[in-house]
């Protein structure tokens, strides 16, 4: 049974792996920037916040 349970949950991880690697390719976007962007966004927020400081 356990065995079972693990194909199971190795499949449905994969599957969604799967479905985010190729949405993105099949979506028309550059998949590599898109997985970076959100901490590239974060590292210009973040000198954003340090440069308006007034410490």
């Amino acid at each position: 049974m356990s065995k079972y349970i693990s194909v199971f949950f190795l499949t449905l991880i994969a599957s969604v792996v799967l479905y985010f690697v190729f949405g993105n390719l099949f979506d028309g976007g550059d998949y590599a920037e898109q997985a970076i962007s959100p901490i590239s966004q974060t590292g210009h927020f973040m000198e954003e916040i340090r440069d308006n400081s007034m410490i």
